[in-house]
């Protein structure tokens, strides 16, 4: 019985949970990352729907004067002198949240009680300027939560 070589049962019992920890962390790094990456997407889409929205207000205020911006069934209302009303489609899961002035953002989320229906443009020494503070906010399947706020002036020279 001396010359037996083999391992115990303790050692393969070891050896297995040793396995079970090690397949249980790199399984939590794995869908941690994907869940990261999820996130940064949803951001960075955010930020491209802000830029789209940002050129749409652009090229109407250029083109004709926009009156005002408004939140109608969760679509943001672009109403403008000569084109009329353009309606700007969004994406599933995405909400618009207009603001009067650009919103605070503390502990990283937004106040809500500066929110508003209708930003209205004015005139100002010759220029019409429309202030747009606009939130885009998504959500996600667990609760959480990603946003992007778009604070510009537009601005046009006028011989009104």
């Amino acid at each position: 019985m001396k010359n037996q070589k083999g391992i115990t049962l303790i050692e393969l019992l070891a050896v297995i949970v040793i396995i079970g920890f090690l397949t249980i962390l790199i399984w939590r790094v794995f869908f941690q990352t994907i869940d990261s990456n999820s996130y940064a997407v949803t951001t960075q889409s955010l930020q491209q729907e802000a830029n789209v929205i940002l050129s749409t207000l652009q090229s109407t205020h250029t083109r004709s004067t926009i009156i005002d911006l408004k939140i109608e069934a969760g679509q943001l209302v672009i109403n403008s002198k000569d084109d009329g009303e353009i309606r700007i489609p969004k994406r599933p899961g995405v909400t618009y949240q207009l603001y009067n002035v650009s919103p605070t953002i503390e502990n990283n989320i937004i106040n809500q009680e500066e929110a508003t229906l209708s930003i209205v443009s004015y005139s100002n020494g010759g220029r019409i300027l429309l202030p747009v503070h606009l939130s885009l906010t998504a959500e996600f399947k667990d609760g959480k939560s990603t946003y992007y706020v778009l604070n510009t002036t537009l601005s046009k020279l006028t011989t009104d």
